[in-house]
């Protein structure tokens, strides 16, 4: 074996190896952390057609920051649709408690399907760990209710999160963006509860694009 044909056979087994320490079906309840994935609604709504997700992005709706999910997370990859011995099927009470910060009753039973089923929890324990996540954090006030358009440098989101929430710190969170539009905020968290920092793969995705456009709220101008 030639030394160049070595070298191409150990890339392509690199490739394969960072290939599969993406989204893979793991073992429920074996994972390092969480990450909950916070997507801006005005931004989610902006780019649905008319009819579609209107329980979130409807007449009179008007969501901000709304849960896009709980993900069990590796220190590199992270697991997804993990074989289970919990149902499939989501009860629609366990949906309607959730639409105050998972608006989309399509994105609660899919958030279960792919990424709850590795948690190792039932699923109202799933649905109750996302909950508790959400309602640590303290959303900073100029994101609550902005009723136009601002532009935010990237370092002024991360500032305004990392002040309101004793413990967080800038490698403990990832941004997501769309073109200039700000689409999503991700927070890590250890298994216990706690900021933590998030691994590689999450804060190397993390968006470095700077200013962002904050869309305002639905009926602002």
């Amino acid at each position: 074996m030639t030394r160049t044909l070595l070298w191409t056979l150990i890339a392509v087994l690199s490739l394969t190896v960072d290939a599969n320490a993406s989204g893979r079906k793991g073992e429920a309840g074996v994972f390092d952390y969480y990450v909950l994935a916070l997507s801006w609604s005005p931004a989610f709504c902006a780019d649905r057609r008319s009819g579609t997700e209107n329980a979130q992005c409807g007449a009179g709706r008007a969501f901000g920051f709304i849960v896009h999910g709980l993900w069990p997370q590796y220190e590199r990859g992270w697991p997804e649709r993990c074989p289970t011995s919990h149902p499939l099927f989501v009860p629609s009470e366990l949906i309607s408690r959730q639409r105050d910060i998972t608006p989309s009753h399509t994105l609660v039973i899919h958030q279960w399907r792919k990424h709850g089923v590795c948690s190792g929890l039932s699923q109202q324990g799933y649905y109750g760990t996302t909950r508790d996540l959400f309602e640590t954090l303290s959303i900073p006030p100029r994101f609550r209710n902005p009723d136009k358009a601002i532009g935010l440098s990237r370092a002024d989101i991360v500032e305004a999160f990392v002040k309101d929430n004793p413990g967080l710190r800038e490698n403990m969170m990832a941004l997501r963006c769309d073109g200039r539009q700000l689409e999503e905020i991700r927070i890590c968290f250890s298994r216990s509860g706690a900021f933590r920092r998030c691994g590689d793969d999450v804060l190397k995705r993390s968006c470095r694009r700077s200013p962002l456009l904050l869309l305002p709220l639905q009926g602002g101008t």
